[in-house]
């Protein structure tokens, strides 16, 4: 988004979509929510420039993917301080894509067991601002949830900024499962970003699904019972990446108790009285139909 605000947003509805399949949903669904943010535009061009962009960008990815946006909000306002010394927000375009599906079909990315293929479902082609080719992502799209709806897919993780690598580590910390490569992956292509590709575990006994032209499906490797991502040629302990990762945050969000035997207390909540109002309410405008007397329950 900072360095292209058309492209940014674009890619933020890819993702939103992407993430909304990986869960098991159908893109042809799909409803969006957009959350804008951005400096205070004042009278200049290029600040003008900069929602304009993402404005289209957005409108360029539901014309693409045949996804409307139902609903959002937009805030020009994130400029502080005065002029001599002002902090601007970065160019901000949040996207929320929303569905209704079946709960049978609902997806969860961490690894569900041994011995299982994982795969890689992408777009063959991506221009230079990281924008897949629309179609063949409809059509990466179409595969994974042809997955999803046989109950072929065990786990499905769809890569963000931190692309496939961290995609592969998450999908390992759910249930502690490692992975080992496939000796023919290209390592170094779990670090491009790859917006609208999927990395999806299978089952024992799942067959691919015919793919069109311009998707690619290839094999990233095994599930394994070390809690390892082995590459080949380095074998990566998971356990001290978790570690890392997980601890920069205790400080705020406490997610380790203080010891093995400390208990940990249970919340619950019921009212103990019910109070109900069996009163009139107020008389309704004049020439509006009568409201009918009802009783409201407050729990």
């Amino acid at each position: 988004m900072e360095a292209d605000q058309f492209a940014g947003a674009y890619l933020s509805v890819v993702e939103s979509i992407a993430k909304l399949v990986a869960a098991g949903f159908e893109h042809k669904r799909a409803y969006l929510s957009f959350q804008e943010y951005f400096e205070r535009l004042r009278t200049e061009a290029e600040r003008w420039g900069k929602p304009t962009a993402a404005v289209l960008g957005a409108l360029m990815a539901q014309v693409d993917l045949g996804a409307g946006a139902i609903g959002g909000k937009d805030s020009m306002s994130g400029s502080f301080e005065d002029e001599a010394g002002e902090l601007n927000v970065p160019p901000t375009l949040i996207s929320f894509a929303v569905a209704v599906g079946k709960a049978a079909r609902a997806v969860s990315p961490e690894f569900k067991g041994l011995t299982h293929r994982v795969v890689r479902i992408a777009p063959a082609t991506y221009g230079q601002d990281y924008r897949p080719d629309a179609q063949q992502l409809l059509a990466a799209f179409d595969a994974v949830e042809a997955l999803t709806a046989a109950g072929d897919a065990l786990a499905v993780s769809t890569p963000g900024y931190g692309c496939g690598a961290e995609s592969l580590f998450k999908m390992c910390v759910g249930n502690q499962i490692g992975i080992e490569l496939a000796e023919d992956v290209d390592v170094e292509s779990l670090f491009a970003p790859l917006y609208g590709s999927f990395i999806v575990e299978l089952a024992e006994d799942a067959e691919l699904p015919e793919v069109a032209n311009g998707v690619v499906v290839e094999p990233l490797g095994t599930t394994v019972e070390g809690y390892v991502i082995d590459t080949g040629s380095e074998v990566i302990e998971l356990s001290e990446l978790q570690e890392a990762w997980e601890s920069g945050i205790e400080g705020v969000f406490a997610y380790r108790s203080a010891g093995e035997s400390a208990e940990v207390e249970t919340i619950d909540f019921r009212a103990k009285d019910i109070h109900v109002y069996g009163g009139a309410r107020s008389p309704p405008a004049r020439g509006n139909p009568r409201v009918p007397r009802q009783q409201l329950r407050v729990r």
